[in-house]
């Protein structure tokens, strides 16, 4: 064994129920659906702050979080609805 596939080796106690959940199909189909949530966090993180917290506090975390994806969800049905695209939309919006 090279010292690559020791290190890369996973060595705890859960590693045959993650290859079990790894090989049944409905772990497959939610990897392939992944990316259109994926894309929606990456938006929210880029474009609207979600990235850093702008206050202190779990509650107040909360709420920036809260009005954050309330942004990106009124974007989406502005795009959905009317096919405009508002300013620092991405070109690319996965449709779910």
């Amino acid at each position: 064994m090279c010292l690559n596939e020791y290190r890369t080796q996973k060595k705890d106690a859960n590693k045959g129920l993650w290859l079990q959940m790894k090989a049944r199909l409905v772990y497959g189909e939610g990897q392939r659906q992944r990316y259109k949530i994926e894309q929606k966090n990456a938006e929210a993180k880029r474009y609207h702050g979600l990235g850093r917290c702008r206050y202190v506090g779990l509650i107040k975390h909360g709420v920036q979080a809260l009005l954050t994806a309330m942004a990106v969800n009124l974007k989406r049905m502005v795009w959905l609805l009317c096919g405009a695209r508002l300013r620092g939309t991405p070109a690319v919006v996965a449709r779910a």
